[in-house]
């Protein structure tokens, strides 16, 4: 009786374990910054003024037909709204001749596509050395 409970208990664990390792296996790619990677996919450090990554970030919002909901020069911030998600994009000041970009979603339960930062610092960094 002993060795048919252990067989039995044994069947079941492996029939456990084989209906949840593809669960387990399966990776779905939705295209969203997840949260412990936020840092190193919104955050970026350029080489140039604090005011010209300013126009460069407004300019960047416009080209990729974002609707601009608020900005402030002062304050150095731009709030935009990207696939029916609100994102505020921060300007910090680090140096005479180094900025920071910051994106992050406006209303913190939100999440939004790694392609809007990807493609807002690929145009600051394709038109930094433009002069205007």
């Amino acid at each position: 009786m002993e060795r048919v409970i252990k067989t039995v208990l044994i069947l079941f664990l492996g029939l456990g374990l084989m209906t949840s390792v593809p669960v387990l296996a399966e990776q779905t790619n939705t295209g969203k910054v997840p949260q412990a990677k936020f840092e190193s996919n919104c955050v970026k450090t350029f080489p140039i003024g604090y005011e010209k990554l300013y126009y460069l970030t407004l300019c960047a919002v416009n080209e990729y037909n974002y609707q601009i909901k608020e900005i402030q020069t002062r304050g150095g911030y731009i709030v935009f709204t990207a696939n029916n998600k609100k994102i505020l994009g921060t300007i910090v000041y680090v140096s005479s001749n180094k900025s920071m970009l910051k994106l992050t979603p406006y209303n913190t339960n939100e999440t939004f596509s790694v392609y809007i930062p990807q493609n807002i610092f690929k145009y600051v960094d394709d038109n930094k050395a433009k002069n205007f």
